[in-house]
């Protein structure tokens, strides 16, 4: 398939129109009932996952190409990244990193 059909390739795009990182909030509250300020609590950083196409019901989906019968299902892909995979530390970073990931979705 062309990179300008189906749905997979929407992955690898780079958003252009992406919005701007948000800058931080200000740290102190409006003046209390006290007249003085308060620090306002650091918020958590939101975890950041890979970019993914995810369809729920394919057959719903206009972009979805079908060599044969169309079949009943869902689609997800991801965009994975690796710096190389060259070497036999790559690959045990990789399988650490998946065994991470599942240890956090299981908490």
């Amino acid at each position: 398939m062309k990179q300008d059909q189906g749905l997979t390739f929407d992955v690898f795009r780079d958003d252009e129109d992406t919005p701007a990182e948000e800058p931080p909030a200000e740290q102190l509250e409006e003046e209390g009932e006290e007249g003085t300020q308060r620090e306002r609590a650091p918020k958590e950083p939101e975890e950041k996952f890979p970019k993914h196409k995810y369809v729920k019901e394919v057959v719903r989906e206009p972009r979805i190409h079908y060599y044969k019968v169309p079949r009943l299902g869902s689609y997800l892909a991801i965009r994975l990244e690796y710096n190389s995979c060259l070497f036999e530390g790559a690959l045990d970073n990789a399988v650490l990193d998946y065994l991470d990931v599942r240890a956090r979705q299981k908490a």
